[in-house]
């Protein structure tokens, strides 16, 4: 088959627009990418917040411009019959769509069914056929408003094949669905992928791609990194060193750091979640993990810890990324620290010279990991951090804003001639112990091209009567300005619980 979707060189590049002309250039969202798409396709597009892919999507329906390059869908120019390319394509950006929530099902249906173009005739029967399709028959006289969000997912769906499109481009289709309701969105996609649609999806939860996509495009700082067969990405960066396993017991930490010294096999381990005594870990053998699997159940067995699920070498999409991408390894002892954070148990003695550690990072983790258990000892140390260089400063000041420790903030406010980047971590620790007073200052942060995405991503933990403040100031803005603020906000991989934090409500466009 040929190729349906075809982008060339394509480019976008995001300015500050004055009211006459062009302002400076914010950033170059895309630069120079290429690809092909087949017919028949069900095709990923995957990257990080702020690595372009939204803008990417933006622009093949037709909802953004680009700044350069040129792409072709069904054979036809962008540039030239942009009218002909909306009549074959369609798009679903998330589930939120209602149209009318007053009106039932149906007459919304049909209602979009007429700014097809369809005539009324046309309209009844591909309604009809819609309805049958996702299973809505029985609830087509519900008022929009009404129904569950598994059934406003099949709704969209529907509203988005009205005009039987040859390509379906989908945003984060199955987001804050449960996991009954997601297979049964899934299922409805893979029929539709099955009956000829060409699907291009776009997801943060990346075990939902590697579900359904056959092929992927990997795109990074807007520029593409790779293109090709999903399994061949997985196939080139398997990892046959690594054991993964959910198990259920106490003291995880402790028995983990044994069997590192028990089993000459083990090497290291990472407790990526534990809730409730159930523990998700990662652990790195020396030797092939098919052949260190069983030797790891048959151990923590005898510790008393049962193994829910365990697995040798298979590498998930999410990890195939990570490995790709090349990310720098967070230092050893700090994810070793947070595992104990993340257990909620207090770190064994080896840890505690990291309380004394020279580097900001590790000595701000050491101090996160005990002050629950040793709070006296840490609290002079966070104090002493308060009057160090400028990365201990901002260290013990994030270390004192999660804790809520208002009073270890006295010596520092006493204090004049903060450097900016201490002041802004002040600001935020006091914006998270609910003090309204740095508010007006937080916003002139959020207004600041270079601060804005740092102190965005503190958003989330400050106090609600901050928060709510903050929101009401933010809402008289000018509609310019709450645009560039939005714009980072995108840009954060916490983008929900920022928006959710500041009660705004996010734009998307249909």
């Amino acid at each position: 088959m040929g190729a349906i979707i075809d982008v060339s060189h394509l480019s976008k590049d995001f300015y500050q627009y004055k009211v006459f002309r062009k302002g400076k250039l914010l950033t170059h969202a895309l630069k120079d990418v290429s690809f092909k798409i087949k017919q028949g396709d069900f095709y990923g597009l995957l990257g990080r917040n702020g690595a372009g892919k939204s803008t990417l999507l933006r622009i093949l329906t037709t909802n953004l411009e680009k700044s350069a390059g040129k792409v072709m869908i069904n054979n036809v120019d962008l540039d030239t019959n942009i009218r002909q390319i909306k009549d074959t394509i369609s798009w679903m950006f998330g589930v939120d769509y209602e149209g009318v929530s007053w009106s039932s099902v149906y007459k919304n249906l049909l209602l979009a069914a007429y700014y097809t173009g369809l005539s009324k005739h046309q309209a009844e029967k591909r309604v009809h056929e819609l309805l049958h399709y996702f299973d809505l028959q029985h609830h087509k006289n519900l008022d929009v408003w009404r129904l569950s969000t598994g059934l406003k997912g099949r709704y969209a769906l529907a509203v988005a094949m009205l005009k039987q499109p040859t390509v379906l481009f989908l945003d984060e289709p199955l987001l804050g669905l449960d996991v009954p309701t997601k297979d049964q969105v899934r299922s409805y996609l893979k029929q539709l992928n099955k009956d000829g649609v060409t699907i291009v999806y776009t997801d943060h939860q990346l075990q939902e791609m590697e579900k359904v996509c056959r092929n992927l495009v990997i795109v990074e700082a807007g520029e593409k990194l790779y293109d090709g067969p999903l399994e061949d990405l997985k196939q080139k960066y398997r990892d046959t060193n690594v054991v993964d396993f959910v198990a259920n017991g106490q003291d995880i930490n402790k028995v983990l750091l044994r069997l590192t010294k028990d089993l000459t096999a083990v090497k290291d381990y990472e407790v990526l979640s534990s809730e409730n005594n159930v523990h998700t870990v990662k652990v790195y053998t020396t030797i092939d993990s098919k052949q260190a699997l069983l030797r790891i159940a048959q151990y923590l067995q005898k510790q008393k810890i049962a193994v829910e699920s365990m697995n040798a070498g298979l590498l998930s999409l999410e990890d195939v990324y990570k490995k790709f991408l090349k990310k720098p390894k967070q230092d050893n002892h700090v994810h070793k620290l947070h595992s104990f954070i993340r257990a909620k148990e207090q770190p064994t003695k080896q840890y505690t010279k990291y309380l004394r550690s020279s580097q900001a990072d590790i000595r701000g983790a050491a101090c996160s990991a005990f002050l629950p258990h040793q709070r006296k000892q840490v609290e002079e140390i966070l104090q002493k951090m308060l009057t160090q260089s400028q990365a201990m400063r901002v260290a013990s000041l994030e270390v004192i804003g999660k804790a809520k420790a208002s009073h270890l903030l006295k010596q520092l406010l006493q204090k004049k001639n903060h450097d900016q980047q201490t002041t802004v971590y002040l600001t935020l620790a006091l914006g998270k112990i609910g003090d309204i007073s740095v508010v007006d200052h937080l916003l002139t942060y959020l207004q600041d091209e270079t601060l804005c995405p740092e102190v965005l991503e503190h958003v989330p933990e400050l106090a609600s009567n901050v928060q709510i403040l903050l929101h009401h100031k933010l809402r008289r803005l000018s509609r310019h300005t709450l645009q560039f603020i939005t714009y980072h906000i995108d840009k954060s991989e916490q983008k929900e619980q920022i928006y959710q934090a500041l009660h705004l409500r996010k734009q998307t466009k249909k």
